[in-house]
């Protein structure tokens, strides 16, 4: 299988030149997470939630702010005719969310994790057993990073951006979950509302208290099925009285599925 036939094709894509404002929007609209920036026809890098989040922090953020500020540059890409499982391990020892694809010096596509988790997901059914018989607690991340709801969104924000993670649970004192926030939740609700004061505004202002969740023996179809038909990022695992076990991204779901079908 290759990036070709994975790949979404004639994805939406801005200028360096164009506002932040405009870019946000059309995130939004497209309900996407990546952007493929160009100049002249030609990728100059890549916008993602994570960059706009982090521009957002900074000095430098202004309304009339240029996509160019805030983009990572350069951009790391794929070809079509790479093979899906190379893109896929070096989109995980990157931690990267996206490859453009181009060809012949032109964008001809993008590859998500989703995208990636789907195909990887439907070729691990059809695997031998062992395969499938992984299960929750063998491919989350134990002791993942978490917030209370009452810490400020700065604070949220600053963790997600120091550790390189998009997502945080939020707990109470003894560990069971009340919420997750995500960098996209802090964007979502600044564009619709206006409302969020980084420094005042509270994680519960901006937190998803009804958290799709899956217990720690639960096999890997469910996991999938899950991320896919509830199209989130990321799981809490939790045990039977809602106290933390760990979480599960995309990233760790390819990372396991990528291990097993090249050890296999």
């Amino acid at each position: 299988m290759d990036v070709k036939d994975v790949m979404q094709r004639h994805p939406p894509v801005v200028e360096s030149t164009d506002t932040l404002a405009m870019a946000k929007q059309m995130m939004l609209w497209s309900a996407c997470r990546y952007l493929p920036v160009l100049d002249d026809g030609k990728l100059v890098g890549v916008l993602s939630e994570h960059d706009i989040l982090r521009f957002m922090g900074s000095r430098a953020n202004t309304p009339e702010a240029e996509v160019g500020r805030a983009m990572t540059s350069p951009a790391q890409t794929a070809h079509p005719d790479e093979s899906a499982d190379l893109a896929a391990l070096r989109m995980t020892d990157g931690e990267l969310g996206c490859l453009p694809v181009v060809a012949r010096g032109r964008l001809v596509g993008i590859l998500t994790r989703t995208d990636l988790l789907a195909a990887e997901a439907a070729r691990s059914l059809q695997t031998p057993r062992p395969l499938r018989a992984m299960v929750a607690k063998q491919i989350m991340t134990p002791d993942p990073k978490a917030v209370y709801a009452t810490d400020p969104v700065l604070a949220a924000v600053r963790s997600m951006s120091v550790y390189g993670i998009r997502h945080l649970l939020v707990t109470d004192e003894h560990g069971h979950l009340e919420g997750i926030v995500s960098d996209r939740d802090v964007r979502i609700q600044q564009e619709l509302w206006g409302i969020i004061e980084p420094q005042t505004s509270m994680v519960s202002s901006v937190m998803t208290r009804d958290v799709v969740t899956v217990g720690p023996d639960e096999p890997i179809e469910t996991v999938v099925a899950a991320l896919a038909d509830w199209r989130i990022g990321a799981l809490p695992v939790v045990d039977e009285t809602k106290r933390v076990l760990g979480i599960i991204s995309y990233v760790d779901v390819l990372s396991a599925l990528a291990d097993r079908i090249h050890n296999a």
